[in-house]
């Protein structure tokens, strides 16, 4: 069981990768926090985790606000939701640069403001990305204000509340000044992006694709961050121009001229070797992979069944060029893609590492059938059957994340539930649980599935595992 939650009701200002990531952590170690989310561009499948709301109002009822949106988007943010609230309700950001945050916080004296830097990430972004294990075992830093107009007592509070909660959902809390933040931050973080951009774009334009296809991996492992979303960055760079302009100055200086690299290029061996120590320096203070942990979260298992073929209310496919059927070969690669990419936002974990033989086997086991769903050609769910002598048990059963919402799955599942009925059994069965879609039970009763028991289990969720 996990400690108390330091905070009751949380509103999440943007549901990208990095808050909705927050959200899914926040919701896997205390189920009961209310978790609300304002973000007019919020990805479709929020909704299936929190609570929508479309007013900087909501924040009244908070008592956590986290700000997600970029840097200059967030001061913007503070300055719609400050007159919503007051101390003690905390309101804290996720952005990378801390000292333009600080330093406008001041100006809303009523604001228990608290700078936060989640130090996780990832070149995706996005809810469809999100990921309660992202934060595990990294650093999570806290800027307080010592300057703050509320005084050290109520920053104090915050600070601890914020702890407790970096502390929970597995990150590492690191507290230090805004400043000091960003100075460090145009170092680690923002420097190496610009040179990252740079080098990738100079490379690019120099030999072009023919070029590029001899790169190597020291390119790839160079160039990594190229990838990142360039708009996330102008507010970042925009927001730390001092220090990342301090930084940059003190690159230029080491870089080698032509001159340096004629010759023997000698005068190049205190740079590489300076860069060689402090690399092994780097390597070494990196963290190890944290070892395995389980979230624990209650959850209901729901086993709902059909008695007759009678039984089924069927479902029309919407005006799209759908076809379902049963594949005759079913790759090891294919199984996992299906498996891993449906069952991802309702943690299913039990096949997720089966190797190709263990799928084989499994497959030949007797009684199995894969069937697909495809829309225009592209693979949009599908439902896994295991036939015995008496009954079908529809095993897996789902949609591919981009395809829900659109009236796909009552479709689908009534071609899974005469399918099922084909070989004329005893009965249908199936089961789901709370981690589903909180439209399961209800869409497997419209087709005309009948709940028969319930229990209760304790859920186990790897965090450390991207899922």
């Amino acid at each position: 069981m996990s400690d108390p939650a330091p905070f009751d009701r949380v509103l999440l200002v943007g549901c990208g990768l990095v808050g909705g990531s927050l959200g899914l952590a926040i919701r896997a170690v205390w189920p009961e926090v209310a978790i609300t989310v304002l973000d007019p561009a919020a990805d479709p499948r929020v909704k299936a985790h929190f609570t929508l709301v479309s007013s900087p109002a909501a924040a009244a009822e908070a008592d956590l606000v986290v700000l997600g949106a970029p840097v200059l988007e967030n001061l913007r943010l503070l300055d719609a939701f400050a007159p919503y609230v007051a101390a003690p309700t905390v309101v804290t950001d996720l952005g990378s640069t801390k000292g333009a945050m600080v330093r406008h916080a001041r100006t809303h004296a009523g604001v228990c403001f608290l700078g936060g830097h989640p130090m996780s990430g990832s070149t995706h972004s996005g809810f469809a990305h999100a990921d309660a294990g992202l934060f595990l075992g990294r650093p999570w830093i806290l800027t307080p204000d010592a300057e703050s107009p509320l005084g050290p007592g109520a920053v104090g509070e915050a600070l601890a509340r914020l702890t407790q909660l970096v502390v929970g959902i597995g990150a590492r809390p690191v507290v230090m000044g805004a400043d000091e933040h960003d100075h460090v931050m145009a170092y680690v973080s923002h420097l190496p992006q610009v040179v990252s951009s740079t080098l990738m774009a100079v490379t690019g334009r120099a030999v072009t694709s023919d070029g590029l296809q001899f790169a190597g991996p020291g390119l790839v492992d160079t160039t990594r961050l190229a990838g990142s979303a360039p708009a996330l960055w102008l507010d970042i760079l925009a927001t730390n121009a001092t220090y990342v302009g301090q930084a940059l100055d003190a690159l230029r200086a080491a870089l080698p001229t032509p001159d340096m690299l004629a010759g023997d290029a000698s005068a190049m061996q205190p740079v590489l070797q300076d860069g060689r120590r402090w690399r092994t320096t780097f390597e070494s203070q990196r963290p190890a992979r944290p070892s395995s942990r389980l979230l624990h979260r209650p959850a209901t298992r729901t086993f709902l069944e059909m008695r007759a073929a009678s039984q089924v209310v069927p479902f029309a496919f919407p005006d799209v060029d759908a076809v379902v059927r049963r594949l005759d070969v079913v790759p090891g690669s294919l199984y996992r893609y299906l498996y891993r990419e449906v069952g991802r936002p309702w943690h299913w974990i039990d096949r997720w590492d089966w190797s190709d033989a263990r799928v084989a086997e499994h497959l030949a086991s007797g009684g199995i059938e894969i069937w697909l769903l495809t829309v225009a050609g592209t693979p949009a769910g599908y439902f896994e059957l295991h036939r015995t002598a008496h009954e079908v048990e529809i095993c897996y059963f789902g949609l591919l994340p981009e395809f829900i919402g659109q009236r796909l799955g009552p479709a689908l599942l009534t071609v899974a539930a005469r399918e099922a009925w084909a070989s004329q059994p005893e009965r249908v069965w199936l089961h789901t649980c709370s981690l589903d879609h909180p439209a399961a039970v209800r869409n497997y009763q419209r087709v005309g599935f009948v709940p028969y028991r319930q229990e209760q289990y304790d859920a186990k969720i790897p965090v450390d595992r991207e899922l």
